[in-house]
C-alpha cells in the first residue's frame, strides 16, 4: 500500500484546520491528498475561503489511503453527514486511521465509530460525543487506538504536529515544530 492520507472537504468545513493539517503534513513529507465530497473541486469554507481539492471522492472512493482526516466546521461536518459517498468512505478506512476536529469527532460518534474511545471536539458538540459512548475528555489532543481528535481553530496545530507524530515519528513532528516556529 503506498502510503497516503485523504482529507475530506465539504462546503462549510473550517478553513483554518483544513489549511493547517494539510499544510503541516505536507511539510513533514507526508502526502496528503484533498477530496472534495461534491464533484466540484472549488470548496467553499464556512468563512468564504475556497480551496481547490486534488480530487473529487468518487472518482477515487476504491482508493486505500493510509488514513482518512475530516477538518470541523459546523457547515462542513453537517455536508460530510449528508454524502453518502463520505460515510462509504469513512467506514472503509475506519481500522486505518482516522483524525477529527472541531465538531468532526462528532460525526464518527453519531456512526458509532468512538464507542469507548476517548476523544474531544469542540465544547458544543460534547453531548454528541457522549450520546455515542465515547469517553469524553477537555484535552487539546486525545489519541486512543487508531483515532486522533481536537477540539477546533486553535488547537489544529497542535492536531496536525500529533499526526506527524503518530504517522512518521516523534523526531519529525519536532523536526516540523521547530522549522514553523512552534
Amino acid at each position: 500500500m503506498v502510503t497516503n492520507y485523504a482529507v475530506l472537504l465539504a462546503e462549510g468545513f473550517e478553513e483554518i484546520e483544513a489549511v493547517t493539517i494539510i499544510d503541516v503534513l505536507r511539510r513533514a513529507d507526508l502526502p496528503v491528498t484533498v477530496l472534495s465530497v461534491q464533484p466540484d473541486l472549488c470548496v467553499t469554507g464556512g468563512h468564504g475561503i475556497k480551496v481547490f481539492a486534488d480530487e473529487f471522492l468518487g472518482k477515487v472512493l476504491t482508493t486505500e489511503y493510509s488514513g482518512v482526516i475530516l477538518p470541523g466546521g459546523a457547515t462542513g461536518v453537517d455536508n460530510l453527514r449528508k454524502s453518502e459517498l463520505a460515510k462509504e468512505f469513512i467506514f472503509a478506512h475506519k481500522e486505518s486511521f482516522i483524525a477529527a476536529i472541531c465538531a468532526a469527532p462528532s460525526l464518527l460518534a453519531e456512526w458509532g465509530l468512538l464507542q469507548g474511545v476517548r476523544a474531544t471536539c469542540y465544547p458544543s458538540f460534547r453531548a454528541a460525543l457522549e450520546a455515542g459512548n465515547c469517553r469524553y475528555m477537555e484535552s487539546e489532543v486525545v489519541e486512543d487506538r487508531n483515532i486522533i481528535t481536537s477540539r477546533g481553530p486553535a488547537t489544529a496545530m497542535a492536531f496536525a504536529l500529533a499526526i506527524v507524530n503518530k504517522m512518521q515519528n516523534e523526531q519529525i513532528a519536532r523536526q516540523t515544530s521547530e522549522k514553523m516556529l512552534v
